[in-house]
């Protein structure tokens, strides 16, 4: 049941969040990295799927691992832009999906008994522990020189 409602509530939030992104404002450099959520979706339902079909790939499995790749692509392309924005706290928005992107890889690497899949399962864990630990460590630089937490300024 909440899998339906997950990817009902996708279906129809998707949509619109996407519509925002291409039509309002460009976000706040701060905010641009959370852009990166958009992954979410995909990934977190196809970690679902495999839980509820007992890891075997089947069309749905494969609808939402092609919807992921697309937006993985996306993510790709938007680095130049995530380069320039500020470091800060809107650059934690991609521990999530990420994770959840390897977590779906690894569930693949497992249901198409890839030859070296455990090697690689590990290499896409290492890559993503990687990732996390750089976050941390640039998270902590940021804390120890003020920078990390945009400055509100006061009202008046």
């Amino acid at each position: 049941m909440l899998f339906g409602v997950g990817i009902t509530s996708f279906v129809l939030l998707g949509p619109i969040i996407q519509l925002r992104l291409f039509n309002a404002p460009s976000l706040p450099a701060p905010l641009l990295p959370t852009i990166a959520i958009d992954v979410a979706p995909p990934v977190v339902a196809g970690n679902a799927w495999f839980a509820l079909n007992g890891g075997k790939v089947d069309t749905p499995a494969a609808i939402l691992a092609g919807l992921a790749v697309l937006l993985l692509v996306v993510q790709v392309r938007l680095i130049p832009l995530y380069r320039r924005a500020p470091f800060g706290i809107g650059f934690w928005a991609f521990s999530f999906p990420f994770a959840a992107a390897v977590t779906d890889g690894v569930h693949w690497l497992a249901a198409e008994h890839v030859r070296d899949g455990a090697a690689l399962g590990y290499a896409l864990v290492g890559v993503l522990t990687a990732g996390i630990a750089l976050l941390a460590w640039r998270t902590a630089i940021g804390l120890v020189n003020g920078t990390f937490l945009p400055r509100m300024a006061a009202a008046r």
